[in-house]
């Protein structure tokens, strides 16, 4: 993506105070989820199992560009981000109204900046969860258990 747009002074005296302010944006991602579960939703042991995996890339440069071709105020940034993930979940039917279950998602994500023009900040960040989860559902015989 590309654009433009108009820097001048406002209202423009003349036309050496005109300016743009030109800007281009690439970005890619992709991105999969894998999941695996048990075959028969009617069984005593439910499962359900999987991971998720996403990568990006955004690469952003900007500049002010007046009429005599100088350039000013020159930006180049090379974002890179990544994301894994895995999650499991069981439950047990204890009746056939009742049904107790515990999960968990396990995850990490990274992200790492970098000033391309002017060269002055490079940096790195990561993160990383658990997330639990427990339940105790109430539902119809004839209602699928994971949704």
């Amino acid at each position: 993506m590309q654009s433009t747009v108009d820097w001048s002074d406002y209202p423009p005296v003349d036309y050496s105070h005109a300016a743009i302010f030109a800007r281009r944006l690439r970005q890619s991602t992709f991105s999969q989820e894998l999941r695996l579960s048990s075959a028969d939703p009617s069984a005593t042991l439910i499962w359900i199992a999987g991971a998720f995996y996403s990568a990006e890339r955004t690469h952003e440069v900007t500049r002010v560009i007046t009429p005599l071709g100088d350039v000013g105020n020159e930006n180049a940034t090379l974002i890179d981000q990544s994301q894994l993930e895995g999650f499991g979940q069981i439950g047990l039917r204890m009746s056939q109204r009742f049904i107790a279950s515990a999960g968990c998602a396990l995850g990490a994500r990274d992200m790492m900046p970098l000033n391309e023009v002017p060269r002055f900040f490079h940096a790195e960040a990561a993160e990383a969860w658990v997330t639990p989860r427990y339940s105790l559902l109430t539902k119809p015989m004839s209602t699928a258990f994971f949704t």
